[in-house]
């Protein structure tokens, strides 16, 4: 009988023993003891770090998908220049005017994705030219880097025109209907989408004239070819032609030149320029980029250069110019609309 109860003593004693090293640790991990279970934070801060790109190793190709010589060829050689001393690799401009600056941008669409291939544009081939069912990309399509800059536009003349004030420009429109030529760089441009809107505001009819890309736009005026060149103040010089008045913001080049709004006309429209990667490139590769060109931007000699060439530089980040594209889109598709309608 002591026997039995002897063993049911011991077995009670180990049985308690068992309960209490349970609870213990109960107690441990719910009070944050030495051996929690790990947290997802936890389990990510141990893994390694997934490697860095090694963009860039070879040059990039930067598309212009217009002639040499206009704004968006002298932005790109301009900011070239430093990008290219801080990613270590050279910047090669690469002129692809035709088919309204389509042809260019659709080759930087089509591009593989790896950041070799870049784009600097005017937002009309972005914004205006997917109006007219000719492109395989919309105002979404591409990756926007971000805006670098604008230019107001402004309708030039010749300095030895008979045309010297908005007044005398808009009496000879009226008296000769179709007879005012002017060039700009495509049809569906956003210098022949505002002079086509300012032809119905104000009651009157031009005759547009294409070319492939401002500076080629210039030497038809200069040349004689054309009566008036719409184009941004990067492609003037001073002393062969006259700005009667800007379609958007004043002018630091033409100063007198007045705004279409200072003369009654209800029509603002600057030109926009941006930088645009293929669809799809890499965050890690986009950061690169981005990074570089902003601070090709910020460099004074750089400034310097872009706003004695009548350009202003104007940086805009990657989501707030991704909702300026979407909202200039649907601004030139209803102006597109109006124009063509």
């Amino acid at each position: 009988m002591k026997n039995n109860l002897k063993k049911i003593g011991f077995m009670a004693l180990v049985i308690l023993l068992m309960i209490l090293t349970a609870c213990g640790n109960n107690s441990q991990q719910s009070s944050g003891g030495s051996s929690p279970s790990p947290t997802p934070s936890d389990t990510a801060s141990s893994q390694p770090e997934p490697p860095k790109t090694d963009f860039p190793i070879k040059d990039i190709e930067l598309v212009v998908p217009y002639s040499a010589g206009g704004t968006s060829d002298i932005i790109a050689r301009t900011v070239a220049k430093t990008v290219q001393q801080e990613l270590g690799k050279s910047v090669i401009i690469v002129n692809k005017p035709g088919a309204g600056a389509a042809l260019g941008t659709t080759d930087v669409y089509n591009a593989k994705p790896d950041g070799y291939t870049l784009l600097m544009t005017t937002t009309s081939p972005i914004t205006i030219k997917p109006h007219d069912g000719s492109t395989a990309y919309t105002w979404n399509s591409l990756t926007p880097i971000m805006q670098v800059a604008y230019v107001p536009q402004v309708l030039m003349v010749r300095a030895d025109s008979p045309w010297q004030t908005f007044e005398d420009w808009l009496q000879y429109v009226k008296e000769n209907p179709g007879k005012f030529t002017y060039a700009v760089s495509g049809i569906g441009s956003t210098g022949h989408l505002v002079m086509e809107q300012l032809n119905k505001l104000a009651g009157i009819a031009t005759k547009v004239v294409p070319y492939d890309g401002s500076g080629d736009v210039m030497a038809a005026l200069l040349g004689g070819n054309v009566d008036g060149a719409i184009a941004g103040t990067a492609d003037v010089d001073m002393g062969k032609v006259r700005g009667l008045f800007t379609f958007g913001g004043k002018s630091e080049v033409f100063k007198d030149a007045p705004t279409l709004q200072e003369k009654g006309i209800d029509e603002y429209i600057n030109l926009t320029i941006g930088l645009f990667g293929p669809p799809d490139l890499p965050r890690d590769v986009f950061d690169i980029v981005h990074d570089a060109f902003k601070k090709a931007l910020e460099d004074e000699e750089v400034l310097q250069s872009l706003k004695e060439a009548g350009i202003v530089p104007a940086y805009v980040g990657p989501d707030e110019f991704a909702k300026y594209l979407e909202q200039e889109f649907n601004i030139f598709g209803e102006l597109y609309t109006k124009v063509n309608g």
